[in-house]
């Protein structure tokens, strides 16, 4: 949200956005989405 109102910049605020969501597990998550959607849409 504070990139869509202009609070944070892309150019100078988006590497620390996504180490942060990094730190949080996000890989890990979309592994187990992913592997949760590909079982039942296969």
């Amino acid at each position: 949200m504070q990139f869509i109102t202009g609070k944070k910049s892309l150019d100078s605020d988006w590497d620390s956005y996504v180490s942060q969501l990094d730190q949080l597990g996000l890989k890990r998550f979309l592994q187990i989405y992913q592997a949760a959607y590909d079982k039942t849409h296969k």
